[in-house]
This record gives structure tokens, sequence and C-alpha cells, in this order.
């Protein structure tokens, strides 16, 4: 989950290092807006409450919270990524 503006990683963050050591350079996504109203962000942590602003400013920054800090959660069904290895490797020679 990529936020547009400014493009920061939301969610996925293992994927993408994974995607990383294999050597892609690009990698299916789905794009969400900062103000999409069906997008909600949870805490992971009892007690915990950031806010999108949080989240950006630590992004950003190169700062990543701590895993499974955060929980997005949209409200309509996202689209599925679904390419082979294979198909990711050489989708974009």
């Amino acid at each position: 989950l990529v936020l547009d503006a400014p493009s920061i990683v939301l969610d996925g963050h293992h994927r993408l290092a994974a995607s990383r050591s294999l050597g892609l350079s690009r990698i299916p996504c789905v794009i969400v807006t900062r103000n999409d109203p069906q997008l909600r962000l949870d805490c992971w942590r009892q007690g915990e409450v950031l806010t999108m602003d949080d989240v950006i400013a630590r992004g950003v920054n190169g700062q990543l919270l701590p895993p499974k800090t955060t929980r997005f959660r949209h409200a309509s069904a996202l689209p599925r990524c679904e390419f082979t290895l294979k198909e990711l490797k050489t989708c974009w020679k």
C-alpha cells in the first residue's frame, strides 16, 4: 500500500525488502490518496495513537515505525496484484 504524495510505503515493507533482494526494480502496488475516506489507520499496540501526519512524517524522514505498529484498512476490496516471480523479473525489461 503506497501513498501517492508524498510517495511512501504505508504497508508492505517486508514485501518491498524481499523484492529488492530479488533484484526487482519495479513492484506492483496499490496506490492510495491521503484523504481517501475509505482508508483507515489503526494501531496494533494498545494505547498508542498515531495520525496519518505522524506516519507520513516518519516515512518522509526515513524513520520507519517498528513492525506491527500501524494497521491500514480500506473499506473497499483492493485490487489483487497477482504475478509470478518470472513475470515480475521480466515484465519491465
